[in-house]
């Protein structure tokens, strides 16, 4: 991936830039309320960016919670979907909750994403199986231990 960098967040800028691109993506594209991005989760979550001349085009959390992990949050940019970068995005944050020793990790996707978790590792929940804003969101996880 030409000139797209991934590491953690270290400025508050960085995170502003999480938040616009978040509101972007979910609420603007996705029609989901703003309100339910920030649910207070973020300033105790790990945040990983993928950067592209200096600005934040694709971002993903990880909350850890007593051993286990919750995944959330991922988002890149429309202009540079389809090149693989969610995909290295969410190996990165696997290898960060591999770091943290955490046993157990969660995701809340789209449904239509399921194949797509899938392919990394993630199992469906059966069973489970919300509405939010039209969009079905299904449960998957991965026991890391």
């Amino acid at each position: 991936m030409d000139e797209i960098t991934f590491r953690q967040v270290h400025t508050p800028q960085e995170k502003e830039e999480i938040f616009s691109l978040r509101e972007k993506v979910f609420a603007e594209e996705q029609g989901i309320p703003a309100e339910l991005d920030r649910d207070g989760k973020d300033e105790t979550a790990l945040h990983l960016i993928a950067m592209h001349r200096q600005k934040v085009i694709a971002t993903g959390r990880l909350h850890a919670n007593h051993g286990n992990g919750h995944l959330s949050r991922i988002a890149v940019d429309k202009n540079f979907r389809g090149r693989g970068i969610a995909k290295e995005l969410v190996c990165r944050l696997l290898e960060e909750a591999k770091l943290l020793d955490l046993n157990y990790l969660y995701l809340l996707p789209h449904a239509h994403l399921e194949a797509f978790y899938q392919s990394l590792g993630f199992s469906k929940v059966n069973g489970y199986l919300q509405i939010l804003a039209g969009h079905e969101i299904i449960k998957m996880e991965m026991k890391l231990n």
